[in-house]
């Protein structure tokens, strides 16, 4: 695929002056032209890591940095070959620039407090596999880890570590590391609200103690920008969809009595040209063997895979019902080629497709809500989105479409590389991630970590010894 994209970008860019061509045959004359090839240099380096370098480094192409664990690639994960033989710049989406890349090291916040207690050691930062330990004063419980141990990842192990008393009608919320928590009332209808500074909150900033004893909305998180989701979680978001499509119990494995409802998964692929030739392959790899995981229950589930640049191309419809076969056979067909050109990333517009789709199925099945299959939506984008619809309000539009059904559907955001993370947050709506047991967004530093998320599922998951 990769040396079929020269001559692909060299084309397009002359059939933009194919009228002009025309004029000039008109009046007797036969221009020349000549479209030399573009090859980007194989001389980059990165400091403390390696390149992965694309098979023929053209217009479209892709290197990818690669750093040891504990590290990630500063200021960007990877960068496409351009029009004029150059690499796209080292800059990433908070305007950070270097003249050289390199392996940063990851570090973990620091807790800024920890309320009825101590932890030790203090630092005023906490690198890879140095842990803190938590303890509670005297007539409070520790809930959560005792223990907290920095990942390669920039995240702590554990759940987050709180001390809690009798008389407290919700349990204490806790504070997450490198961030503070306003209200010290956990009584009935208390509120409490989160700030993370120059950091980045992923969460709930507020949440309000339930008459049911638990506290609204999603624990808050404060992160780096660096910091990035465990692969392992995702891969177990991979195991849920499965066991979801197949009807089954994810603890046993065993189908579920008398269930047979049906699903519809929608996978939304940035193709815009940050993205490059090899992460749309990659992409591509990951959604076919999603459905090629349950490409022997087709009576079951339906696929509708939609791609994305300056506007959306539908390859397959979920109004086609076609079979998983037939749904690799199409995205087989499609080469990162046909998008190079679509600049944008206009992923509002994808996600209204989506939208219309949704709605027809809903209009099928008027007056028998019950009937209407699980809805399944997977994100994939390494970007903010530029066209003119937010997709955003379009998620929460379809959200509200099931705002009596709520089990009906799941909306994931995956996120990667030069992606901000509220933007991510925000495409999918608080109520379903309030309401939900597992996570739906995913920050990823590059696209590999797709493959070794599924590679993952295979080895762990519950259900992978079906497919």
């Amino acid at each position: 695929m990769a040396g079929q994209l020269s001559t692909s970008f060299c084309w397009a860019r002359l059939n933009g002056l194919a009228m002009e061509f025309m004029l000039l045959l008109t009046v007797g004359v036969l221009p020349a032209v000549m479209c030399e090839v573009q090859r980007c240099s194989t001389d980059e380096v990165i400091k403390g890591g390696s390149i992965e370098w694309p098979a023929n480094p053209v217009e479209g192409s892709v290197m990818t940095y690669i750093c040891p664990d504990g590290f990630r690639p500063y200021p960007v994960s990877w960068r496409y070959c351009t029009k004029f033989g150059s690499w796209s710049v080292l800059r990433n989406i908070y305007r950070e620039t270097a003249h050289e890349a390199k392996c940063k090291e990851m570090r973990c916040l620091r807790p800024e407090h920890f309320e009825f207690g101590r932890f030790d050691p203090v630092k005023t930062a906490y690198k890879v596999n140095d842990s803190i330990t938590f303890q509670c004063y005297d007539g409070y419980l520790l809930i959560g880890s005792a223990t907290c141990t920095c990942l390669p990842n920039g995240q702590w192990s554990g759940n987050l570590p709180r001390c809690n008393t009798e008389g407290m009608f919700c349990s204490n919320p806790g504070i997450p590391f490198g961030g503070r928590k306003e209200g010290t009332n956990y009584g009935i209808l208390s509120t409490v609200r989160y700030k993370c500074g120059t950091y980045i909150l992923r969460g709930s900033p507020q949440r309000t103690c339930l008459e049911t004893g638990q506290w609204s909305g999603v624990q808050p998180r404060c992160e780096s920008k660096d910091a990035f989701d465990n692969v392992g979680d995702l891969a177990e978001v991979l195991d849920i969809l499965q066991s979801t499509i197949r009807n089954r119990d994810l603890n046993s494995g065993a189908q579920i009595p008398g269930q047979k409802r049906k699903v519809d998964v929608f996978f939304v692929i940035d193709a815009s040209r940050t993205v490059g030739n090899e992460n749309f392959v990659r992409s591509f790899k990951f959604v076919k063997n999603f459905v090629n995981g349950v490409s022997d229950i087709n009576e079951l589930v339906r696929f509708e895979v939609i791609t994305f640049g300056s506007y959306p191309v539908v390859i397959t419809d979920i109004q086609e019902n076609l079979t998983p076969k037939v749904v690799m056979e199409r995205m087989s067909q499609m080469e990162y080629r046909d998008y190079y050109n679509n600049s944008g990333r206009n992923t509002g517009s994808a996600m209204q497709v989506v939208y219309s789709s949704i709605n027809r199925t809903f209009n099928l099945h008027a007056g028998n809500s019950q009937a209407i299959p699980k809805q399944v939506i997977i994100i994939i984008t390494a970007g903010r989105y530029n066209g003119a619809s937010a997709p955003y309000i379009v998620t929460k539009k379809i959200s509200n479409l099931f705002s009596h059904l709520p089990d009906h559907l799941d909306i994931f955001a995956i996120g990667i590389g030069d992606v901000l993370k509220n933007y991510l947050e925000h495409l999918v709506p608080m109520t379903m991630t309030a309401t939900k047991y597992y996570q739906h967004v995913f920050y990823l530093p590059t696209y590999h970590y797709l493959e070794k998320a599924q590679e993952m599922q295979r080895k762990y998951g519950k259900l992978s010894y079906i497919a």
